[in-house]
């Protein structure tokens, strides 16, 4: 009997030992859940290398040459609708929460403001008007290949430009037209390079476009996201 009420005696102390431990195993494990904290869904991107987002067929209409030459900074670009924009940006802005700044218009830029300075000393921003209208600027045919991305830190925050990157040889060839033809009639050596060229057209920036100088180069390894064309209905 003695033993038995020992062995009694010591089951309630055991009880208390096995129920202290659980205890603190179940705080343990409650602990270690809270730190686990998933990332929200809303903080993602919607969009992926492999999410495919829409365009209207309407960015390859046809529209009239724009005269940039003179602009504060004068420049030569394929003109390029504009309403096909508005629903990429709001995607954009949607998925990304942010809002865009743009130019309420669209273009493929062939020679750049710093490129048009330096062929001035061959050619008049008549003269490269001229020939860019002389090889039909505004009926060259584009390929558009991706949504791309570009970013800067800038002043303590993330300063980010979308454009959409497009394949159009003929602007490049364009662009060489125009240069050695300003290389033949210059008195200064030109230093732009034709195929030193990412035809992009641009669909917005949260502070101001990013450009080369900011490091950013408007070409297929800034894909953000595919693009396709959208099927026309019957009715169009």
């Amino acid at each position: 009997m003695l033993n038995d009420q020992r062995g009694k005696g010591r089951m309630p102390g055991l009880d208390k030992v096995t129920t202290v431990s659980l205890l603190f195993i179940l705080i343990g494990l409650g602990c270690s859940q809270k730190k686990v904290t998933p990332k929200s869904e809303n903080n993602r991107s919607k969009f992926s290398s492999t999410s495919m987002l829409p365009i209207s067929a309407d960015i390859y209409k046809k529209v009239p040459f724009i005269d940039r030459s003179l602009s504060a900074a004068p420049y030569l670009a394929m003109n390029v609708a504009f309403e096909p924009l508005a629903e990429i940006r709001r995607s954009i802005e949607h998925s990304e929460n942010i809002v865009l700044k743009h130019r309420g218009e669209a273009h493929i830029t062939v020679i750049a403001p710093p490129e048009f300075d330096q062929l001035k000393s061959g050619l008049s921003a008549k003269l490269i008007n001229e020939v860019a209208l002389l090889n039909r600027i505004q009926e060259t045919p584009f390929q558009i290949i991706c949504l791309g991305k570009g970013e800067k830190h800038e002043n303590g925050k993330v300063v980010s430009t979308f454009f959409i990157v497009v394949d159009a040889p003929a602007l490049r060839d364009l662009r060489q037209k125009i240069v050695t033809l300003s290389k033949t009639q210059g008195k200064s050596p030109v230093e732009v390079k034709p195929d030193d060229y990412n035809p992009h057209i641009t669909v917005g920036f949260t502070e101001r476009d990013l450009h080369a100088e900011d490091g950013v180069f408007k070409n297929k390894a800034t894909c953000f996201s595919q693009m396709q064309i959208k099927a026309q209905s019957a009715l169009d």
